[in-house]
């Protein structure tokens, strides 16, 4: 993968993140969801996963999907499913998973540590 291949695997991240997590950002918050848990299903909403992955096998199958292509939308459908963790992490910590438990009248859960 060369320059324009690096260059066409960034437009293609920037549209999938960025198209993905404005709809559904801009939708929460125009149903009246807070903007933190906005932001939480937005990013929940950009990961992709297997059915991606089995979709764009058999795109490549069909012959719709060239070899180079397949292989940037592999790359962001896994960069799209692993940033989500980390992300959720930063824009919804521990505290504001207690605060949201205490407010809801619910338990309060923990997350499970990394070894679980």
């Amino acid at each position: 993968m060369g320059a324009g291949g690096l260059a066409e695997l960034g437009l293609i991240l920037l549209t999938a993140i960025g198209g993905k997590f404005a709809g559904a950002f801009l939708s929460a918050r125009a149903n009246g969801v807070q903007a933190r848990h906005s932001v939480v299903l937005a990013t929940l909403i950009n990961t992709r996963g297997l059915t991606e992955l089995i979709i764009l096998a058999v795109g490549l199958q069909l012959g719709v999907l060239d070899h180079a292509l397949y292989s940037v939308m592999v790359v962001m459908a896994v960069v799209t499913t692993a940033m989500t963790g980390p992300l959720l992490r930063l824009f919804y910590p521990d505290e504001f998973i207690r605060q949201d438990g205490v407010r809801a009248g619910g338990g309060v859960r923990r997350r499970p540590a990394p070894h679980d």
